[in-house]
């Protein structure tokens, strides 16, 4: 447990009570400040049942444009056919919308999708129409502005792959990617590098970092903007001759681009092992959110929540839940304080279709004592209490 503390115009954050404090010449031991505590873990899911929506789909790229308040979905894959659509959705008028926008990226399924605020683009990484297909390379930037796509044709990209993921590094301003397998014929290939891409340069560059997580695909990824870490769970791994047992992992993983450093951090307990679980970012909760996924034998509907500074993985509980499913959408809204989901495969290879709004809670805090002592030369006085967003990573 910690606290915020301003102490003569400073800021140390700590967590999300911010004290304001100001000295007095009048001599006192220590004084009794109140702590948040754990947060509230009340949320909700709820099916929206838009009056338009795009077509059944699953792996495909969903992000949250932040400069024009709305999600981007590109891609995804359905009736043994990859698409190539992009679909625009307005959470506040809870309307899907086909934007047609020419010229645009091949049908894609399994895309590397992420939205990069400072260049207000939406990159995609290459990926592959079909199984057992080796894919492309390519990185394409989509302007919501503009509705329009540009294949960027970056230097050093990775080689082709799909169902690799990727998110941005606000922080660095990189693209971070990681992963992900090719196949050619029969024989799949899977990787466990790591890349950053800089839209400024329109450059990849391969990280190498000294020790990462084992080589996988279909794992969850998702950017800790409080905690300036990429996140990993989970994933997939087979042999490319299928000479060895396949492996789902269940682990936990932090990368840090600043020391290019991957750590396990991987707690006593958490989700069971899965891929293709949906996941983001709840920068109001401070939680990595992650649904469903499936393995050899079961396909959930479970929702976790992972908490970087506690290092806990919480199971979350709401009065509906969405269909068990693997390969869903999932973006949060920062204008809206929402997550949406969109569609997967659920059971019986079910490819579904449905928007779902997941709402978590925004830190409360439990009040607890914590004794600060101060010098016997000065005391402070409490001259004000709020709770701090933290996404803001300014002044108190």
């Amino acid at each position: 447990m910690s606290i915020n503390l301003i102490y003569i115009g400073q800021c140390f954050k700590f967590s999300r009570l911010v004290l304001g404090i100001a000295v007095l010449a009048v001599c006192v031991p220590a004084i009794q400040i109140q702590a948040a505590g754990a947060p509230d873990e009340t949320v909700s899911w709820t099916i929206m049942n838009p009056i338009t929506s795009p077509d059944p789909r699953f792996t495909q790229g969903l992000v949250y444009d932040s400069m024009q308040s709305r999600f981007i979905m590109h891609g995804g894959f359905a009736d043994l056919e990859a698409l190539n659509e992009t679909w625009s959705y307005d959470p506040g008028s809870n309307l899907w919308t086909n934007l047609f926008p020419d010229p645009h990226p091949w049908a894609f399924r399994g895309s590397a999708f992420a939205y990069d605020s400072h260049a207000q683009r939406s990159l995609l990484f290459g990926t592959g129409a079909l199984y057992y297909a080796p894919g492309v390379n390519e990185t394409w930037a989509y302007d919501s502005a503009l509705n329009a796509w540009t294949n960027l044709s970056s230097s050093n990209a990775p080689s082709a792959r799909f169902l690799c993921s990727m998110v941005y590094d606000v922080q660095s301003d990189k693209m971070i990617l990681f992963g992900g397998v090719r196949y050619e014929g029969a024989y799949a290939f899977v990787y466990n590098q790591t890349y950053s891409f800089d839209y400024d340069t329109n450059n990849w560059t391969d990280m190498s970092p000294v020790y990462s997580p084992a080589a996988r695909y279909s794992h969850s990824l998702v950017y800790d903007t409080l905690s300036d870490r990429v996140i990993l769970f989970g994933g997939f791994w087979e042999h490319p001759m299928k000479l060895q047992p396949d492996i789902w992992f269940n682990d936990t993983w932090t990368y840090d681009y600043d020391s290019n450093t991957w750590t396990n951090v991987t707690p006593t307990a958490g989700p069971s092992a899965r891929m293709s679980a949906a996941a983001t970012y709840d920068p109001l909760a401070d939680r990595m959110v992650m649904f469903g996924g499936r393995n050899p034998t079961d396909l959930f509907d479970d929702t976790w929540a992972y908490d970087y500074d506690g290092n806990q993985w919480i199971e979350q509980t709401s009065l509906a839940i969405p269909e068990a499913r693997n390969g869903a959408g999932m973006a949060y809204a920062e204008t809206a304080g929402e997550i949406v989901m969109f569609g997967g495969i659920g059971i019986g290879y079910v490819v579904l279709g449905d928007t779902w709004s997941y709402q978590g809670t925004e830190v409360i805090p439990e009040f607890t004592e914590v004794i600060v002592p101060v010098l016997a030369t000065m005391s402070v006085v409490v001259v004000g209490l709020r709770l701090a967003k933290e996404r803001d990573h300014g002044s108190c």
